[in-house]
């Protein structure tokens, strides 16, 4: 197989997906999704992805890759 350079995407800008969830005044569980640039096939793809990344960090099968993973602590009050 022939190795490419090529970017995954081929667009110039860089596009994102955020999913929020935070208590509103009430306590009730708001999800706030926001779609920059990708089109419903492209994100049903990429949360496959992040879904089966999950399962394998549970599992302790996740070795070094390109994924920038991120988790803030936060003090319990």
């Amino acid at each position: 197989m022939k190795e490419t350079k090529e970017p995954i995407f081929r667009h110039e800008r860089v596009r994102s997906y955020t999913i929020k969830f935070e208590k509103n005044d009430d306590g009730l569980l708001c999800i706030n999704k926001k779609n920059d640039g990708f089109n419903p096939i492209e994100l049903l793809g990429l949360l496959s992805w992040a879904y089966a990344d999950i399962l394998e960090q549970m599992k302790g099968n996740v070795e070094p890759d390109i994924v920038k993973r991120e988790f803030v602590e936060q003090d319990e009050k």
